[in-house]
């Protein structure tokens, strides 16, 4: 069966810069984090959310939602892809993983159901 895409994340230096920009040109919800290094993204219409990063190099990574992230990432690594963060557990928000496939390409997977 195939995983779906369920998450995306827009990096840049001035977070409110760009948060600003998302919801004046569609109209999407932003909602900063309180350490200011963060805001989630409502895209609306039960679409696809998101956040935004604070980060020195402008990115987009997108999410996959898998069953099992260390066997994933074990079939990546034996197909060329690289692990850049681990299988990492955010207790009560997510557990997710980052990656890199063969061509360089930056990638995250989330797991599903609840986090720990």
């Amino acid at each position: 069966m195939a995983k779906p895409v369920v998450y995306f994340e827009l990096g840049g230096k001035d977070l409110d810069a760009a948060g600003s920009f998302y919801a004046s040109v569609f109209d999407w919800q932003i909602t900063p984090m309180p350490d200011g290094s963060y805001a989630s993204v409502n895209t609306g219409n039960g679409s696809l959310g998101g956040g935004l990063t604070g980060s020195d190099e402008p990115g987009t990574v997108i999410s996959i939602e898998v069953d099992d992230i260390p066997a994933t990432l074990a079939a990546i690594e034996g197909k060329g892809g690289s692990t850049v963060i681990p299988e990492t557990v955010m207790p009560g928000i997510v557990t997710y993983a980052v990656f890199k496939d063969p061509a360089g390409n930056t990638l995250g997977l989330i797991k599903s159901g609840d986090p720990a």
